[in-house]
């Protein structure tokens, strides 16, 4: 406890000190802001002697002797005290051999650290001193960095040695006396912040957070391990470097810190950067202030704004100038310069601390009776990576990182690119910012060569129809397709693709090139409808029945399509001018022994049109030619290991491309198809069931369906299939042992791009999607097309065999995003809008979007065809859609709408169900007064994600669960959809839920309650209050199996949502 007789001042924190108080208390890792100097001494030293001396430096500075308050007092202080006893340790290990000595240190360093400084204690700072042996010791001192900075320690290194040489040779001490930080302290209270407040506000205005992409931002902190990594300038290139500097009439370290802002600009692929820098902080205004001890470095922001076709040197004079004018205002606490929505996560530091010469050379001669042989130096800041430039002979530059956060192999490769900008604008110093290179050529060849070398050869002359022919010809009786208990060979379905081509050909007009629509479920029909169209030469245009009416009838319209293949319940529901072709009716003339027709496609062919989501509000059709489909399906085949012998599932809805991927490479490599009813797929247990009793090899499922297989089929499955699964992100796989594989791949890639194993290990933010695939190429770049760093996030562009030609009547689109090749001239890549990284290892890693194109469930869905489509409506006079990731990491939509006039949510859901699919509808609709606006009068989406995926508090006719079973459900839909509370009144699928999360709330209803309800009772009774009375019957009939009731079509639910 203090007491009042041996308080000498009191004065409140300089700002740095404010933060660094702040983690000293709340921050669980007791080593931040701990800094240690371990120095090796050699020559005759007197303990005794050395520990009196640290008593006098201590005594003689008030910093040695300050605590710090924070209870009962407004705003906390730092109290010098006039006496404090300076902490010494003395440990003799003279006994022990060299390596026990070495085990010793580094253990006794480690725990030095690790004790925890009280900071209304006064004791701060702390000697220890450990005996080698008679003429060797190691001198640790640790203090907490809120005492001082990297100026004064050398000012006390220096006084410390001159009191001890005092002592030892019994002379007189000649130092002046010491200087409080008091005068500093009152200095900065009595500036008036307003304007510097200003200033910072103005140089900040839409300034955002930026994050260095090599972090692992899922770390344990706990296990912070911070280790250096540092390189140094020859002295050539130093030189050359501070004349730079001279020449442009700016300091070396506005060079260093216009390099720095490059590299970050580079790192994040933006031009506007936010970084943090370490001032020294000692104002002229303050008199001796060059000679004060204490904490006078502050962290200030720094924005580097890159201009286009700037040059180097003209940034310098942009770098220098906003250097000039925020050290003027650097003494503001770093908490009164930021907005809230501004930060960084790291500092970069050029450290010009006076440099005492003479002390220097005293040292080394051994002036003061001893000699520092080597120096080891911990210092753990609040960052996770610091960045500091010593200037010297040779520029030295060292990261300080915390391992568990940052790879050391990504620290050195950042050392390569600092390196590689010096040498450009060395090199030409008006060089254009915009050209510099900041990869050394190594690194270039490795993303865009070594990266790529997946060349391999594949029938690039066949077409898939012959290849077909090939497996009909190889093994005629294997089984091609089964379904509820039918099947059909590869003879026979082989002889009635032929009949149908026939009656294509003959009855409707098909030729090489025509388009034809498929409006068909998984089924055998869908698979010979396929072949039949393939073996015109036409092309095979695939919708979804459950597709609303005016989106298929724009699919139609749009590829001109000479005729739909469908079946009688096909037939009834298309309103349409095409021809209609009626499977169902063309039962004789699909037995008739018919001649296969000429070979009419070329590999340059269209084979089929896969239509997806457009961002002007229409579906856009990705046109995908043989050569390319032959060549996914090869890399399949081939990686894979199918074969005759192998037995997949059709799954995924026919309109989205992994249904092609699903066929293909079965059918031509002479294996059997499976496909899957509603019943079968919408239910984790009967999937599992069904890939048993059917003794299915290959499956693709949706990422949510795979992680609910993988974490119920209890052993079931292990070692007797491959999952592979894409299309969303993947969170994991349970304990790991089944076969996943994910998968990366647009549409306009032939559906698989890059793939690759699942470990068990790997969880959310830690499974990749793969290496590029046989034959494709992919290249991470950034806004102008330069290869990203290994690391680094950029715009994932893919080449090679998988491209399609393009999209079908759009050729303005198909421009836009089929751009030239920046590597190989005459060439084309696909500028995806999808973000990813390059690992070491040459695996990608996917990190979202970087346009309006989002995934949900499988689907890539263009935000702005579902914001058109509220805004066409009559009763809306404004709406925006913005993606919003729930609680359970789901990417789901969220619809804001001024109304115009009066509409329930309900008929506009209803209404909007006219036009888009159910995966397309948006998970909430919250209906505003007025749009909230930015400064420039468009729309704020982030003010409006503030208000959440669903209106904030209860609606008035909100009705909490009314008994257990009820409030069980609750939670059961709460935890799946990410919400905090639900009314029993509330729709399943009005408040988020699709048919996947359907899945899982069945699920988890099973285990919880013990009951078995068919899958459609959620569908059939889709409110929480009816479907927990259908649980309560299940409950009081736990002897009968409930009756699965039909589906009966309604406007929105005549089948299950297909994903």
């Amino acid at each position: 406890m203090m007491k009042k007789e041996n308080l000498k001042d009191i004065y409140p924190l300089s700002p740095l000190q404010q933060g660094m108080l702040y983690h000293a208390l709340f921050d669980e890792d007791v080593t931040a802001y701990v800094e240690q100097f371990s120095y090796h001494i050699a020559g005759d030293f007197d303990v005794d002697l050395f520990q009196s001396s640290w008593q006098y430096l201590v005594t003689r500075h008030d910093i040695l002797k300050t605590a710090f308050i924070y209870e009962k007092t407004a705003r906390p202080r730092q109290v010098v005290l006039k006496e404090v006893d300076a902490e010494f340790s003395f440990i003799d290990i003279s006994d022990q051999n060299a390596d026990e000595q070495e085990i010793f240190l580094k253990n006794f360093r480690e725990q030095d650290r690790l004790r925890p400084f009280d900071p209304q204690a006064g004791h701060l700072a702390r000697m220890a001193v450990v005996r080698l042996n008679p003429e060797r010791h190691e001198v640790l001192r640790t203090h907490h960095h809120i005492l001082m900075d990297g100026w004064s320690s050398g000012i006390l290194l220096k006084e410390l040695m001159e009191i001890y040489h005092s002592k030892v040779n019994a002379k007189d001490l000649d130092l002046a006396p010491a200087i409080s930080i008091a005068e500093y302290v009152r200095w900065v209270e009595a500036k008036d912040t307003s304007e510097s407040i200003a200033y910072w506000k103005q140089h900040l205005k839409g300034a955002a957070s930026i994050c260095l992409p090599f972090a692992n931002r899922v770390a344990d902190k706990s296990k912070a391990n911070f280790k250096d990594v540092s390189f140094a300038l020859t002295a050539q290139e130093t030189s050359e470097l501070g004349a730079l500097a001279l020449k442009n009439r700016v300091t070396l370290g506005t060079v260093c810190r216009a390099i720095w802002g490059i590299l970050v600009s580079r790192y994040v692929d933006s031009a506007d950067v936010l970084f943090g820098a370490v001032v020294t902080g000692r104002p002229a205004e303050v008199r001796n202030v060059d000679a004060m001890v204490g904490l006078f470095i502050n962290a200030i922001p720094v924005r580097i704004s890159l201009e286009k076709d700037e040059t180097f040197t003209a940034l310098l004079q942009r770098v220098q100038t906003d250097s000039l004018d925020g050290s003027e205002r650097q003494y503001l606490p770093l908490s009164d310069i930021l907005e809230t929505q501004q930060s960084f996560d790291h500092l970069f530091a050029f450290e010009n601390f006076p440099v005492d010469v003479n002390f220097e050379s005293a040292m080394d001669e051994g002036h003061y009776g001893l000699k520092i042989d080597g120096v080891e130096r911990f210092e753990h800041t609040h960052y996770d990576l610091s960045v500091a430039v010593n200037p010297g002979p040779c520029l030295d530059v060292s990261f300080s990182f915390n391992s568990a956060v940052y790879a050391k192999a990504q620290i050195e490769r950042m050392g390569e690119h600092f390196c590689e900008v010096i040498r450009a604008v060395l090199n030409n110093t008006d060089i254009v910012v915009d050209e510099i290179n900041i990869l050394p050529p190594h690194e270039i060849n490795k993303v865009v060569e070594q990266f790529n070398a997946t060349a391999v050869e594949f029938p690039k002359n066949k077409t898939l129809d012959e290849l077909f022919t090939q497996q009909v010809d190889q093994a005629p009786e294997n089984q091609a397709i089964c379904w509820d208990d039918q099947s059909l060979s590869y003879g026979e379905l082989n002889a009635q693709a032929n009949a149908l081509a026939g009656v294509l050909k003959d009855d409707y007009g098909v030729a090489h090139g025509d388009r034809i629509a498929v409006f068909l479920g998984r089924s055998k029909t869908l698979v010979l409808s396929f072949l039949a169209i393939l073996k015109c030469g036409a092309v095979y245009v695939p919708l979804d029945p459950n597709t609303p009416p005016q989106r298929t009838g724009f699919i139609l319209d749009d590829s001109q399509a000479k005729a739909v293949l469908t079946d009688a319940t096909g037939a009834q529901d298309l309103t349409i001018s095409t021809p209609i072709v009626n499977l169902d009716n063309l039962g004789e003339e699909l037995e008739r022994d018919a001649p296969a027709l000429p070979l009419r496609a070329k590999p340059n062919s269209l084979a089929y049109i896969i239509y997806t989501s457009g961002s002007t509000g229409t579906p856009k059709g990705v046109m995908i030619e043989h050569a390319s489909a032959v060549n996914m399906v090869a890399w399949h085949q081939r990686h894979y290991k199918t074969d005759s012998q192998s037995r997949a599932t059709l799954y995924a809805s026919p309109a989205f491309d992994a249904s092609i991927w699903e066929i293909l490479p079965y059918l031509l490599a002479g294996a059997c198809l499976y496909p899957l009813s509603d019943f079968e797929r919408t239910d984790t247990q009967k999937l599992i069931a069904f890939y048993v009793d059917h003794n299915i090899t290959h499956s693709f499922v949706p990422p949510g369906l795979c992680e609910d297989i993988c974490e119920h089929h209890n052993g079931r499955l292990s070692g007797k299939i491959k999952l592979l699964t894409g299309g969303d992100v993947l969170k994991g796989i349970g304990k790991g042992d089944l076969s996943v594989f994910n998968n990366y791949g647009p549409t306009e890639a032939t559906v698989v791009t890059t793939s690759g194993p699942v470990s068990h290990k790997q969880e959310l933010g830690t499974i990749s999607i793969g290496k590029p695939i046989d034959n494709v190429n992919v290249f991470i770049l950034d806004k102008a097309q330069r290869p990203m760093p290994m690391g680094a996030v950029g715009e994932i562009y893919i080449g090679g065999a998988a491209l399609s030609r393009g999209y079908l009547n759009r050729a303005d689109l198909t421009e836009q995003s089929f751009v030239p090749h920046p590597f190989a001239t005459g060439q084309r890549l696909y500028k995806t809008g999808d973000l990813g990284r390059w690992a070491d290892d040459g695996v990608i890693y996917f990190h979202g979007r970087n346009d309006d194109q989002i995934q949900l469930r499988g689907y890539r869905v263009e935000r702005g065809e579902v914001e058109m489509c509220l805004q066409q409506h009559p009763a809306i006079s404004a709406a925006v859609v913005v993606p919003f990731v729930a609680a359970s990491q789901d990417t789901e939509l969220v619809g804001y709408y001024v109304l115009s006039k009066p509409i329930s949510e309900a008929d506009l859901r209803a209404q909007l169900g006219e036009f888009l699919p159910a995966y397309m509808m948006p998970r909430s609709l919250i209906v505003l007064d007025k749009m909230p606006l930015t400064e420039r009068g468009k729309i704020d989406k982030a003010a409006l994600l503030t208000l959440g995926a669903r209106a904030q508090g209860h609606a008035p006719d909100f009705v909490a669960p009314q008994d257990e079973c009820q409030q069980g459900l609750s939670e059961i839909w709460q935890d799946i959809l990410g919400l905090k509370s639900i009314s029993i009144h509330d729709d399943f699928f009005a408040i988020g839920g699709h048919s996947l999360s359907a899945t899982r709330i069945m699920s988890r209803i099973r285990g919880r309650f013990q009951v078995e309800i068919p899958f459609g009772t959620l569908f059939e009774n889709p409110t929480l209050a009816k479907l927990a009375a259908r649980i309560k019957d299940a409950e009081q009939k736990p002897s009968q199996q409930p009756i699965r009731p039909a589906i009966t079509r309604s406007a929105r639910r005549e089948r299950p949502p297909i994903v």
